[in-house]
């Protein structure tokens, strides 16, 4: 008979337990978790911003922003097709309200584009 291997036993025991932990993280959400973005005032950065927040973000006037919708709207509404992204926003009661992490790839993707815009 083979005599019994300690190590062996703990290297099982320690495999198995860090398979039951990583199941468990998994389940229940914990592994697939980022940190929150936080802003320069020490606060959780908001996934949504008004149309005045987004502007200020992207350095432009509101207006900048309005006419830039207008014309990407105006683009679809007359070929009934738009290429590429469109700007990442949702109305509310005539509230606009822009995705954070949507916007940063819109301007990701138009300024690679060079898009250009004009009313």
């Amino acid at each position: 008979m083979k005599p019994f291997n300690i190590s062996l036993l703990l290297s099982s025991v320690v495999l198995g337990a860090s398979f039951v932990t990583g199941c468990y993280l998994l389940a229940h959400g914990q592994g697939d978790r980022e940190p929150a973005a936080v802003s320069a005032a020490g606060s959780t950065a908001n996934p949504l911003m008004t149309l005045q927040e987004a502007a200020e973000y992207m350095n432009l006037t509101e207006e900048q922003v309005k006419t830039i919708i207008e014309f990407e709207n105006y683009t679809l509404d007359l070929a009934h097709s738009y290429t590429g992204r469109m700007f990442p926003y949702i109305k509310i009661n005539n509230e606009f309200l822009v995705g954070r992490d949507e916007l940063d790839e819109w301007i990701k993707e138009n300024t690679q584009q060079r898009k250009e815009y004009t009313k």
